[in-house]
């Protein structure tokens, strides 16, 4: 009941909200609104920490006050339409109908989406969370929030559940106070896929593509292999990528557009965003860049544009994601995390040059991903990877065993094609299509003087392989982290669609992405629906352990 009444309250303040800011690009409104909903809880959490009151009255005590704020500024500024650009919903049934009717690859590749989806809902309200980190640190930290009412740290031997950032379980954290529960708490990474989307599909747009093309993209991300298996966890990866992908997209339309509310929304997006998940620091140093290549060669026109961005940037950090930081340092001496986990990851025995180089390496092996393709196949082909890699290490003299000193390298060029939650990366067809893509536009981009946004996606994306590899030590469960990167460059795949006639490499494209999806949907470790370990039948204890039978006799 009280779960219902603040998820509408939430709703309709937002919608009050994005409705007087007069945006007309119907995924921008959607994306706002989105936006908004985070940001509430993440204030009122706040808030309500700072006082030692994180409980439910509480919190539908503050959202009361945000209502009413945004009602009365909605009638103080004309009652503007709450539907934005969707208010004409009956035209935009009717448009439906024809464009699937001109585009049934799309049609059908969108219904199957759909289904896949709806069924991962479903196991998300009937398998528990039981990945391991969900159960030691996701969830753990929430419980102790709500039990002591506050968000500040506690001694505890694990330092992810005080010092990593928090937005993404505040999220979280609603849905366990007003639910009761863990049931409802992977929807939060699962809405996370629709904005991604959303934001891609808008970002094709502005790059040029036609609406079927970037439907296609859209549905493209929705499938590959990663996306699927974090889509039902409480992991938070999704969930800072849709962050960035938003302040992405709308940053160049808020530069098209000239608009303030645009603006304000991207640096509402990246301010979140920072105190949602660290990883999204290996991003921003190319992201810096962009921005300052794109000032120079409009010859500083742009200036003031980025100046004000930089500044509503710093100050909705500081509003909704510079907690976390500000207790680290007041309890560790440090803003990340405890001094000894924080070297414990970046700390190297080998020069950076040479993990850049090993690690690179690594993360294009792994890309290269057979994980959700049924067996034989599977096993035949990462052999034939196994043994290309080996040899291309060797005739390149690659130092890689030295950047895995404690691991063996035939082991992780060997390792079987499973799929897994923490250790799958994108799928076959995420390899085929987004590197080859995500060249041409780079190059078309660096031609086309006036067309930066494609050859900026492109330098954020490699950034973030750089910077990542040159500062973490590998580990074979950090493919997950790659979902940002991966956000930015599928919106490039866009021409691949090609409406009419000549569609081979969009059938085939679109048959091998359903092959993986339902692959990987079916054989789910942590949520088989087909083989012995099957969901069917088991109670919640048995589903929470699924992956680890020994932690019975501890959870019971």
């Amino acid at each position: 009941m009280f779960f219902i009444v603040s998820l509408l309250m939430l709703v309709f303040s937002s919608i009050t909200f994005t409705a007087q800011t007069s945006l007309r690009q119907k995924p921008a409104y959607l994306l706002a609104i989105l936006l908004t909903v985070l940001a509430q809880i993440i204030l009122i959490a706040e808030l309500a920490s700072l006082l030692r009151l994180l409980t439910m009255p509480v919190f539908l005590l503050m959202q009361v006050l945000i209502l009413s704020a945004a009602i009365f500024f909605w009638k103080r500024n004309g009652k503007p339409h709450l539907l934005g650009p969707w208010s004409r919903i009956n035209w935009h049934v009717i448009r439906l109908k024809g464009f699937f009717s001109q585009h049934p690859l799309l049609g059908i590749w969108l219904a199957i989406t759909v289904l896949i989806y709806l069924l991962q809902a479903v196991l998300i309200l009937l398998v528990p969370q039981n990945n391991y980190d969900s159960m030691t640190y996701h969830l753990s930290r929430i419980g102790y929030w709500l039990q002591h009412h506050s968000l500040s740290p506690w001694p505890t031997p694990n330092p992810r559940q005080t010092t990593f950032p928090m937005n993404a379980e505040l999220a979280v954290l609603w849905t366990v106070m007003f639910t009761g529960g863990d049931r409802w708490a992977g929807f939060i990474q699962w809405l996370s896929v629709g904005a991604i989307s959303l934001a891609g599909f808008g970002i094709a747009r502005l790059l040029g593509a036609r609406r079927p093309q970037a439907l296609f993209v859209s549905l493209l991300f929705a499938n590959f292999t990663g996306i699927l298996l974090q889509a039902t966890t409480t992991q938070n990866d999704l969930i800072v990528s849709a962050l960035l992908a938003t302040c992405v997209y709308f940053l160049f339309l808020a530069r098209k557009e000239a608009s303030p509310a645009l603006l304000f929304f991207s640096a509402l997006a990246i301010g979140v965003a920072i105190g949602t998940k660290s990883t999204i620091a290996f991003v921003l140093p190319a992201f810096a860049i962009c921005l300052l290549i794109d000032i120079v060669q409009a010859k500083f026109r742009n200036l003031r544009f980025y100046l004000a961005w930089g500044i509503l940037s710093l100050a909705a950090f500081l509003l909704f994601g510079a907690m976390g930081y500000i207790q680290n340092q007041i309890t560790y001496n440090n803003p990340l995390s405890d001094k000894i986990w924080t070297e414990g990851i970046i700390n190297s025995p080998i020069s950076r040059g040479t993990l850049l180089t090993a690690n690179t390496m690594f993360y294009t092996y792994q890309m290269l991903d057979f994980s959700a393709i049924p067996e034989p196949a599977a096993s035949a082909l990462t052999a034939g990877k196994s043994w290309l890699f080996s040899h291309i290490i060797q005739r390149l003299a690659i130092p890689a065993e030295k950047a895995i000193p404690d691991q063996s390298l035939s082991a992780l060029l060997n390792a079987p094609p499973v799929i897994h939650e923490d250790t799958s990366w994108y799928g076959l067809v995420a390899f085929l299509v987004l590197i080859p893509a995500a060249v041409y536009q780079f190059v078309i981009g660096f031609r086309r003087r006036d067309d930066s946004m494609r050859w900026m996606l492109v330098v954020m994306a490699v950034g973030f392989l750089l910077t990542f590899s040159m500062i973490v030590t590998w580990s074979p469960y950090k493919g997950r982290y790659f979902i940002l990167p991966i956000a930015l460059v599928t919106p490039l795949a866009y021409f691949i669609y090609s409406p009419g006639k000549h569609q081979i490499w969009s059938w085939l494209i679109v048959i091998l992405s359903v092959i993986l999806a339902v692959n990987t949907v079916l054989t789910n470790p942590t949520k088989p629906l087909v083989g012995p370990n099957a969901i069917w039948g088991q109670d919640r204890l048995a589903l929470r352990t699924m992956t680890n039978r020994a932690m019975q006799p501890v959870i019971q």
